[in-house]
């Protein structure tokens, strides 16, 4: 179901879009084989809040261009209605695109499609309104307080592609780059550590946090953060309880003579009256 109100249209759409798709072409091309995959780049798309539903993703465009959805990042754009515009949250989808699949992008928005498939996926076009190749301060997330300290970091990378609705974890070509351009910068990969989950992969590193902007550059990389350090658990002292000793003098401070028995219908009642009289408790008469 589409949105009641459409934000941009595909025209305007091409005219803001056209200038962000030539300027990743340019930046994919002029990027070192070191710092990308071996067989795909990948870059981000980010969805107006108008078309957050599912129905509303724009799979006739990502499908038209050859590119796969491998992940997606939470982001703020505007909202907007007939009468209104507010900041809400949004998704960048993180697309695994061949070069070749750039070059179909390019085309496509330029010539507005030349059938009617591809006129269907232009018009999709309206549902986005950023394009773009992650940069190196966005992967980072967080430094040490010391920059010039050696910390392990753990590394994100993203998945290689899909195979139906499976996401499949990068390729070891891939990642024998990735391991390459650690020990360049003296850094060192954990590779006892490295797991994946969900087409993603873990990999654990130790570098420092200049290092760590350096290798930021590698195309394939989702995140680098600082791996969280478990606090030490506090010490905490028991304290012994004074013992109990027994008096030394037996004899009792206090006379508990005069406790009378009264018998009720009830029950018997305890009373602590005392008589002067008598030392220990006196049967009560029940008649």
């Amino acid at each position: 179901m589409e949105s009641p109100y459409t934000p941009q249209s595909p025209e305007e759409a091409r005219q803001l879009l056209l200038p962000q798709i030539e300027s990743v072409i340019t930046t994919v091309h002029s990027l070192p084989q070191e710092l990308r995959a071996a067989r795909q780049i990948y870059m981000e798309a980010r969805l107006l809040p108008n078309y957050m539903a599912a129905g509303q993703f724009p799979d006739m465009l990502i499908n038209g261009i050859g590119a796969i959805a491998v992940g997606s990042r939470a982001d703020r754009a505007l909202y907007q209605t007939r009468t209104r515009q507010f900041e809400t949250g949004t998704r960048r989808v993180v697309l695994a695109i061949e070069d070749s699949g750039l070059e179909l992008l390019s085309s496509l928005v330029t010539t507005r499609g030349n059938n009617r498939s591809e006129q269907q996926a232009f018009e999709e076009i309206r549902k986005l309104d950023q394009v773009t190749i992650p940069e190196a301060d966005s992967i980072v997330r967080g430094h040490p307080e010391d920059l010039s300290e050696r910390i392990t970091w753990e590394a994100i990378l993203h998945p290689m592609g899909r195979r139906g609705s499976q996401l499949l974890p990068l390729d070891e070509e891939t990642l024998r780059k990735w391991f390459t351009l650690i020990r360049q910068e003296n850094g060192q990969v954990h590779e006892n550590y490295i797991r994946r989950a969900g087409g993603l992969t873990f990999t654990p590193i130790t570098m420092t946090d200049q290092a760590a902007l350096a290798v930021a550059h590698f195309n394939p990389l989702r995140a680098l953060r600082p791996m969280p350090t478990i606090r030490p658990t506090p010490r905490v002292t028991i304290r012994s309880a004074p013992q109990l000793q027994p008096p030394t003098d037996p004899t009792p401070r206090r006379s508990y003579a005069g406790w009378n028995l009264r018998m009720a219908r009830s029950g018997p009642v305890v009373s602590t009256s005392r008589t002067r009289a008598s030392t220990c408790a006196t049967p009560v008469s029940t008649r």
